[in-house]
């Protein structure tokens, strides 16, 4: 068997004699290579060969089940690199080779080290040297992978051996193989979202938390950011965007709590942090965690009333007071006024109705004195606001505070009126001088069997329509 390389060179097969001969393109012997046996460059009846376009030479060694590469000059693999130990990874995880010389050189042999892409990986050294004393003797390169932000996924990358220099022409300009690597990812593009860093309430208290992207994007992120329920908590923002430069400083995400007037107890939310929208494939479409808030009630149901104006009067002086619902309810709500005692003051209105529009307007109440012809002093009364009646359950059944009223007595008692003019002593009876008076009644006796001789001493009579009273016993009192 024989093959013809590009510049017209034959490689022969010498089946027999366990070898390969090479001739130029006009028959003259150029050289031969390789003998019996089962080491790298021996032979066992070699019959297949073919020659590439570089012209590398390879050898169909037949009876050793193998096929064999040589360089053109017979030359096989002028050196020897093992396979690389493991993966490297983006934690700094590191990964060794080895080169070693196939056969000893007449002089110094360099081969340069390089690593075909430093972001995710770089070598130990930059070269290795081999002399005529070391050149059996593995070299170890060190591959070291290095970290990025991006979520990339494992990459592939190559250690490269350059072609050697030196001036044993063996090995000057033979390139060996390069050494393939895989650097293992360890970023995971994705979101971290704190806690919120506490509750919001109806006062306005408010409450953060932040974002940020856990990887470098190759392009902006955009997150949309809205509240569940816009009448319990609001947002500082809509949105949030990362950059591939501001991908891991947190933004913060400021919430607000909002008033209601209803005793509707601590209300839960959720700030929504909607899917990204990206260029960058590995988070378009990505959903962060929402956010959990409690939003603190600051409504209690109950009632407003106001202290009374003042006192009623028995000449008809009014009084007032307002009412009013300390928080929104459901339906209406109504309260029915009364007076305990209607002889001495009157409420303007049997009944109080609050609706969920004018729960929070004071409603008043006037209560007016009523007079009566008795001396029965200042009476103390009381405006009674029964228990409430809604289908608001937090109010139904409450009971408003009755409101204490004065009615201010007008009566006066009895006048007496002294006729000084009266003959004094020229009426006398039993030594005593006579003068006479008349009383008026301003109200009503207490009593009606009220009897002016019973309530005096034996020191007066009654004279007709006249209580007369002894002038001994004038400015006493009877």
């Amino acid at each position: 068997m024989k093959a013809v390389d590009a510049s017209g060179n034959v490689y022969v097969a010498d089946t027999g004699n366990h070898r390969i001969q090479k001739f130029s393109s006009t028959g003259v012997f150029i050289t031969k290579w390789g003998s019996f046996g089962s080491e790298n460059g021996q032979f066992f009846s070699p019959m297949g060969i073919e020659v590439d376009a570089s012209g590398d030479v390879y050898i169909a060694d037949t009876g050793n089940h193998r096929i064999q590469k040589f360089r053109s000059n017979g030359i096989f693999n002028a050196f020897i690199v093992s396979a690389i130990s493991n993966m490297t990874n983006e934690s700094g995880t590191q990964a060794t080779f080895t080169v070693r010389l196939n056969f000893q050189p007449t002089d110094d042999v360099t081969l340069p080290v390089v690593s075909s892409d430093l972001s995710e990986g770089t070598v130990s050294t930059f070269g290795l040297t081999f002399t005529d004393q070391n050149w059996n003797v593995d070299q170890t390169v060190t591959v070291t992978g290095v970290d990025d932000s991006l979520d990339d996924g494992d990459q592939d990358f190559t250690i490269i051996l350059g072609p050697a220099s030196s001036s044993d022409t063996n090995y000057n300009g033979e390139d060996p193989a390069d050494v393939s690597v895989t650097n293992e990812d360890d970023d995971s593009a994705g979101f971290t979202v704190s806690p919120i860093s506490g509750n919001t309430s109806e006062n306005g208290t408010q409450a953060t938390f932040t974002v940020k992207l856990n990887t470098q994007p190759t392009n902006n992120v955009t997150i949309p950011v809205s509240s569940s329920d816009v009448t319990e908590g609001i947002v500082s923002t809509f949105g949030l965007t990362f950059t591939d430069q501001n991908w891991n400083v947190n933004q913060t995400v400021t919430v607000t709590g909002l008033d209601d007037a209803i005793v509707d107890g601590n209300q839960a939310y959720t700030i929504i942090l909607g899917p990204a929208a990206s260029n960058d494939t590995t988070y378009n479409g990505e959903n962060p965690n929402d956010v959990a808030v409690t939003n603190e009630d600051d409504d209690f149901v109950g009632f407003t009333i106001s202290p009374i104006s003042g006192n009623t009067s028995e000449n008809g002086t009014h009084a007032t007071f307002t009412v009013k619902l300390n928080s929104q309810p459901s339906d209406n709500v109504t309260i029915s006024v009364s007076s305990n005692d209607t002889t001495e003051g009157m409420a303007s209105t049997p009944s109080l109705i609050f609706t969920p529009a004018n729960w929070n307007v004071n409603k008043t109440v006037t209560v007016t004195g009523i007079d009566d012809a008795i001396i029965d002093g200042n009476q103390n009364f009381t405006i009674i606001l029964d228990p409430a009646t809604s289908t608001d359950a937090n109010y139904n059944g409450l009971d408003p505070a009755d409101v204490s009223v004065t009615n201010i007595d007008n009566d006066a008692g009895i006048t007496v009126n002294i006729d000084t003019t009266s003959p004094g002593s020229a009426n006398r009876i039993d030594g005593h001088d006579v003068y006479l008076f008349s009383l008026a009644f301003g109200s009503s006796p207490i009593s009606p069997d009220w009897n002016p001789a019973c309530d005096f001493n034996m020191d007066s009579i009654i004279d007709g329509n006249d209580l007369v009273i002894l002038a001994a016993n004038f400015g006493k009192k009877n």
